[in-house]
């Protein structure tokens, strides 16, 4: 994931680089567009996953057994 986030910086250094007028800079302009869309992506994705991951790690356990209880302390070990 890492270097995906990179990829907006480098395509916005070549289109820094490219010509208005050169045949390729629509394109390079258009996935410079979709790698930002992706990123966005991404960082929501990132962000669910974390909301999910605190719910789970301070509401499930009022509810749950003792005994589910210590495996769910487990299963929250694993996931970290």
């Amino acid at each position: 994931i890492q270097r995906v986030t990179r990829y907006p910086l480098l395509i916005e250094k070549i289109l820094k680089h490219t010509l208005n007028n050169h045949p390729d800079y629509q394109l390079i302009k258009q996935a410079l567009d979709c790698a930002r869309q992706i990123n966005e992506k991404i960082n929501q994705q990132k962000k669910n996953i974390k909301d999910k991951y605190l719910f789970l790690k301070t509401k499930l356990p009022v509810i749950l057994h003792p005994f589910d209880h210590q495996l769910f302390l487990i299963f929250l070990q694993y996931l970290q």
